[in-house]
């Protein structure tokens, strides 16, 4: 593995676009001054230099990326990061172009970036190493076999029958999706530009070093994809999978190193003017001008926003086995996601009672592990009687399949917030809370305990009283043993009860999932994200009433509002009655 220190970086982010049919894409802005920062850092990246550019011409991006890769020299590590639209023109071919900001979007070949210009700058570099990310839709079609188009040319063929017309060698090339894919981004606007999906991965896994191997301190481009790769799969159903290539590629070829300690803190992306009124962009938008959510999208993303809401999770007492949590036996399932095929486990024995309870009572149910024991607060008095909260804990779902009874872990694994906020204090837990992602694989016991030791000596300054071992548990909270720290116990607990207003509300979520085709049909359609069929429910109107019957007199607005209830979809009336 061969280590250049002269790592250089170019990044391209096209934001605005001239040609309206391409929406413009604020996510970008964070991308770029996100990775900025994780590659300038001299604990992470340590990049001698990083050139960042936005909103290019065509013209000026092909003389940018010519120019920067034209300079690089036989040490050097080049690196070429592009977020913005992508397009593969299936008329030419199906080669893919990168969208610039003078980019017409009835001639993306001729207007546009081709992966083919790349392809040629490319081999022409005489940096050992390359690595070329693309954060844009359809960027796979660039990426896998460093193919650019689907035509067959002249020549040999390849084994696989398939002719790939990129021929640069050593160049490792990460996409954001694959080739018939849309990359998601962040539509927020003002202070709240997030980055988009693919490039947010990836800044949190430089930024935290969650992606290095065995706790090492290299990072290389290909653990970062596999780690990134496993993220986004877990992530909306898959909707959106990176893909990579490596044609070439012989070498390791590491783009960071693992921060020491605690991961740095970001700079917040600098404040900018906010749209003019009527310029609001949409919660979330995509790199293409095509794709839609449905209303089955929607609705799941409804669900688990009420289900992710945060529960009142308390630190417990030692004494409440059996009423409140159980301890499991065997190997820890929940929190490592060691789940079987139908995403569930089957309903541990001993922890029956809980699980009909929790029902019966419409509370909730969390997993978690390792068990911490506190003899005390962190500063002050000792309590009478030791307390305990898990490490990291998980939302646990009830499902009856058949009329057996499974338990289902869903949501992100997550430190107990309470836990974070009395030991850690409120600013340290909420940031530890906001930025934690564990880098295990399913059912990876190892791995999770090396992570879960790092992060409870580490960050929490508590000892490990027992060895952690997830794949062989303790049946019971050890308070014999003195002193604060984790024992090797995993528990299932159930927290604060669901109203029977949220549950009656997924109930609706799950009646009108059943029926997203009449939807259209009701009122809701005009809030539907399909702008078409929200400009047929607009249009639709009943019958004008040839008369308004009304206990009392009504004045022209009132008149006027009981007419629109009365022939349109939807009807808003704000104001105090007149």
């Amino acid at each position: 593995m061969t280590r250049f220190h002269k790592r250089r970086a170019l990044l391209i982010g096209n934001e605005h676009y001239d040609d309206g049919r391409f929406s413009s894409l604020a996510s970008v802005r964070a991308d770029v001054w996100g990775l900025t920062q994780v590659l300038k850092h001299h604990k992470i990246g340590n990049f001698v230099s990083v050139q960042t550019e936005s909103d290019l011409a065509a013209d000026d991006m092909r003389a940018v990326i010519g120019e920067f890769l034209q300079e690089r020299d036989e040490d050097e590590l080049a690196f070429v990061y592009v977020s913005g639209h992508g397009v593969r023109t299936v008329r030419d071919g199906g080669e893919f172009h990168f969208v610039a900001k003078d980019t017409d979007y009835d001639r993306v070949a001729a207007t546009g970036v081709s992966a083919g210009f790349l392809n040629d700058a490319l081999e022409e570099c005489v940096a050992p190493q390359k690595i070329v990310m693309i954060d844009c839709c359809r960027s796979g079609g660039f990426a896998v076999g460093l193919r650019t188009s689907d035509r067959q040319g002249d020549g040999s063929v390849a084994k696989s029958g398939e002719r790939p017309p990129l021929t640069s060698r050593g160049v490792y090339v990460l996409s954001s999706s694959r080739a018939g894919e849309d990359s998601y981004a962040d539509a927020g606007g003002g202070d709240d530009v997030k980055p988009s999906a693919f490039t947010g991965e990836v800044i949190e896994a430089l930024r935290t070093g969650k992606v290095s191997k065995d706790s090492g301190s290299a990072v290389t481009v290909s653990d970062l994809f596999h780690y990134v790769n496993r993220r986004m799969r877990a992530q909306d159903s898959g909707r959106q999978v990176p893909v990579q290539s490596a044609l070439g590629v012989d070498d390791r070829i590491v783009i960071a190193d693992s921060p020491f300690g605690r991961a740095p803190i970001l700079n917040p992306l600098s404040p900018r003017p906010r749209a003019a009124a009527g310029e609001a962009a949409p919660p979330h938008a995509v790199k293409s001008a095509h794709a839609q959510p449905t209303w089955t999208n929607l609705l799941d993303y409804y669900r688990e926003c009420v289900l992710a809401e945060s529960a009142e999770t308390p630190l417990m007492d030692v004494s409440r086995q059996g009423t409140s949590y159980v301890c499991l036996d065997g190997a820890e399932r929940f929190i490592s996601g060691d789940v079987d095929d139908d995403g569930c486990v089957a309903l541990p024995k001993e922890a029956g009672p809980l699980v009909d309870s929790a029902a019966e009572e419409d509370a909730e149910l969390w997993a978690g592990y390792p068990a911490v024991l506190l003899t005390g607060p962190r500063t002050g008095s000792p309590w009478q009687q030791p307390k305990f909260a898990p490490l990291l804990v998980r939302r646990v779902e009830i499902v009856q399949d058949e009329g057996e009874v499974r338990l289902k872990p869903f949501g992100p694994v997550q430190p107990h917030p309470q836990l974070a906020h009395d030991w850690l204090g409120e600013d340290e837990a909420n940031q530890l809370i906001d930025t934690f992602q564990p880098s295990w694989h399913r059912g990876q016991h190892d791995r999770m305990a090396v992570e879960v030791r790092n992060l409870l000596t580490q960050e929490f300054e508590l000892p490990c009283v027992q060895e952690l071992r997830p794949d062989q548990l303790a049946d019971h909270i050890d308070v014999r043993t003195p002193g604060h720290g984790a024992r090797n116990t995993a528990v299932l607990f159930s927290a604060r009860p669901q109203t029977n207003f949220t549950k009656g509300l997924l109930n609706d979520f799950a009646r009108i999932a059943e029926q997203t085709d009449q939807i259209g049909n009701t009122a809701l359609g005009v809030l539907a994200p399909d702008p078409s069929q929200r400009i047929r429910c607009l249009a639709h109107t009943d019958p004008e009433p040839t008369g308004l019957v009304t206990p009392l007199p009504c004045n022209e607005a009132q008149s006027l509002v009981l007419r629109s209830a009365m022939t349109r979809r939807l009807t808003v009336a704000t104001g105090p009655p007149s």
